[in-house]
């Protein structure tokens, strides 16, 4: 694994020079292991060879596809390894090739098995695993977006009362709910464009 991490972290290195020229935003999938990630992104790059594999860090060097927005703006969207409970420093080390996603993304969707019940603690664990990554929690409420997958699973689905300032809800099987996502990831991204154009203005 150490050597395949090694040679991850090589290639993304490359790819991320490149998409940095290229100006494409960034947004990187996060959430526990089997939470729909990669289901996520197959039906919203519409790339229906991705497979999701149910086993623990199946993905090691992150997925990218592109995905088109409303707009037809083009976004660069990453499957980053799945969390899980009580992940040591060590291994977060480890695996940084393919977290360094997450870190480097505009925009973070977590994505969540709504119908879990354990649910609340995996919310809870990704949110600490982001924090050993160096994300601030300022950076949730502008940078993160909530999405509550396998909700058509759930009869009468009541969301959280601390739900995140920008959230949605969704089935990634069905492809339900994605017009509410993309919509507000258009959003998300024109206001950073927008706040970065300012700070470059200030600056000068």
């Amino acid at each position: 694994i150490k050597a395949q991490l090694k040679q991850v972290q090589k290639t993304r290195k490359l790819q991320q020079k490149s998409r940095a020229r290229s100006g494409i935003p960034r947004i990187a999938l996060v959430g526990y292991t089997n939470s729909g990630k990669t289901t996520l992104l197959r039906a919203l790059s519409k790339d229906h060879s991705l497979k999701p594999e149910d086993r623990l860090f199946a993905t090691l060097d992150p997925t990218v596809r592109r995905v088109l927005l409303p707009s037809q703006r083009v976004t660069v969207m990453s499957d980053t390894v799945g969390f899980i409970e009580d992940l040591p420093h060590e291994l977060v080390d480890a695996f940084r090739a393919t977290l360094e996603e997450v870190v480097r993304a505009d925009l973070l969707l977590h994505v969540m098995d709504a119908g879990s019940p354990n649910v609340a603690s995996q919310r809870k664990t990704v949110l600490q695993v982001l924090g050993q990554l160096g994300l601030e929690p300022d950076d949730i409420k502008t940078k993160v977006i909530e999405v509550w997958n396998k909700v058509d699973t759930i009869e009468d689905w009541i969301p959280p009362n601390d739900l995140a300032p920008h959230h949605a809800s969704i089935s990634a099987l069905k492809e339900s709910g994605f017009e509410e996502l993309l919509d507000m990831i258009e959003e998300m991204l024109v206001i950073k464009q927008l706040n970065e154009s300012t700070e470059s203005t200030t600056c000068l």
